[in-house]
C-alpha cells in the first residue's frame, strides 16, 4: 500500500505447450478495481518468427471487452521473437476508461493461440489491479 492505494496481484500460469491453452480466473473481491498493468515473465527462453509463435490475450469474459494482446511474433522482417527466461516483458494495455474496470464476479480469461507449429511459450501474466475505495 503506497499513499493509502490498495493493490490485489492477479497471476496467470502459463503452461509450457505448444498447444492452444485458455485459462480463467475470477475477480472476488468485495471492492471494484482498475487494472492498471499487465507484465509477461517466460519460465523458458522463447524463440520464435514469423511462422511459428504465439499470440496472447487478456479479456474480460463478463463483459467481452479485450484488455491486452501481444505476441511472440517478430515484425515480420525474419528476425526472432525472441524472450529470455525470467526477465518481465511490460504488456501494453489494449482498452481503457471503463474498459479496466473490474466489479466483483468479473471473469477474467487468458488465451494462448499458437500460429503455425507454435511455441512452448510457459510463463506467468502477471496483472495489477488497483482497489477502488468504496
Amino acid at each position: 500500500m503506497a499513499n493509502g492505494t490498495e493493490y490485489r496481484l492477479l497471476k496467470f500460469n502459463i503452461p509450457a505447450t505448444a498447444a492452444d491453452e485458455t485459462i480463467y480466473d475470477l475477480w472476488d473481491y468485495p471492492q471494484d478495481g482498475v487494472i492498471e498493468s499487465v507484465t509477461y515473465v517466460p519460465d523458458d527462453a522463447v524463440t520464435a518468427n514469423d511462422t511459428n509463435y504465439a499470440n496472447f490475450t487478456l479479456s474480460n469474459a463478463t463483459v467481452s471487452v479485450t484488455i491486452a494482446t501481444f505476441s511472440t511474433e517478430t515484425s515480420g522482417s525474419g528476425g526472432t521473437g525472441n524472450q529470455t527466461a525470467g526477465t518481465a516483458i511490460a504488456v501494453s494495455l489494449s482498452a481503457s476508461g471503463a474498459g479496466l474496470d473490474l466489479v466483483e464476479d468479473d471473469v477474467l480469461s487468458f488465451a494462448k493461440v499458437d500460429s503455425g507449429s507454435g511455441v512452448t511459450a510457459g510463463g506467468s501474466l502477471i496483472v495489477k489491479v488497483r482497489l477502488n475505495r468504496n
